[in-house]
């Protein structure tokens, strides 16, 4: 069809490879934006107050890209994210 490019097949041993890489994971629960004056007038103990409410979901990114939206779990006494929304793959490349 015009304006397909043909499926590239990736040979099993590059494919292998790929699958061994590794990404990093970046997890962003909320922003904040602060005049100069408060971040320099703060101390240990002081709140710094998110721009997303405890609900929101959060947002996944991986290797810079976003992939998923979740939401804050606790796991065995950890931080994690039960993932709500997969962003389509090829978004990420």
């Amino acid at each position: 069809m015009p304006g397909n490019r043909p499926q590239e097949t990736i040979p099993r041993s590059l494919e292998q490879s790929i699958m061994d890489l590794s990404a990093d994971v970046e997890i962003i629960i909320g922003e904040a934006r602060l005049p100069i004056t408060s971040l320099l007038n703060l101390e240990t103990g002081d709140v710094i107050t998110l721009e997303k409410n405890i609900d929101d979901p959060v947002d996944v990114y991986v290797a810079g890209k976003l992939m998923a939206r979740g939401q804050l779990v606790i796991s065995d006494g950890q931080f994690g994210v039960s993932l709500t929304e997969i962003i389509a793959p090829a978004r990420l490349f």
